[in-house]
């Protein structure tokens, strides 16, 4: 499956990945998605969001990026549910200095993005009347250790949500621990 695209322009989104030593959400979403009949997706905090007109420099500008970057760390503040499509239930998360370092580097994909950092982990996607909470997770902090180049797409349902991939030719990266 591609990209999306239009006048030859390609939408991708940077995704940075909790560590698993900090919390496995992905058990949570596995169960929620499977409660709800939904799409599974890999936990995530969606960083940034753009387009290129040229998917082989972005790949080459994002490996070059994040290649020598440090991971990002921050405490959950809370919680949303039913705020839209991609916000059933989520996690928000404090705008530490660190995840803003890493989403000033990521501007640099695409410095025309309109696209509002706004810091959150999905469990949960689409619309649900009512989700009931079935977890617990402690307020220690959340250590995000890698950042991925992620396929974007236009929509909200749950064929879009299956469509997302890691570009091909771009590489997870390991973020260094900071010092």
């Amino acid at each position: 499956m591609g990209l999306p695209q239009s006048n030859d322009t390609t939408s991708f989104c940077i995704w940075l990945m909790p560590s698993k030593q900090s919390f496995n959400f992905n058990d949570i979403i596995q169960h929620y998605a499977s409660t709800y009949k939904t799409p599974k997706f890999a936990a995530h905090m969606t960083l940034f969001c753009g387009r290129t007109t040229h998917l082989p420099t972005l790949i080459d500008r994002f490996n070059a990026l994040f290649d020598h970057a440090c991971s990002a760390t921050s405490n959950i503040n809370g919680m949303i549910i039913n705020k839209s499509f991609f916000q059933s239930l989520a996690l928000t998360f404090k705008k530490t200095e660190s995840l803003l370092a890493l989403h000033k580097l990521s501007q640099a994909l695409d410095p025309k993005s309109q696209y509002e950092f706004n810091p959150h982990l999905s469990l949960l996607y689409g619309r649900q009347d009512t989700i009931p909470l079935e977890f617990t997770i402690n307020n220690g902090a959340i250590i995000f250790d890698k950042i991925y180049l992620m396929s974007d797409c236009d929509g909200e349902n749950n064929e879009c949500i299956c469509s997302w991939h890691q570009i091909q030719h771009s590489r997870e990266i390991t973020l260094q621990e900071v010092p």
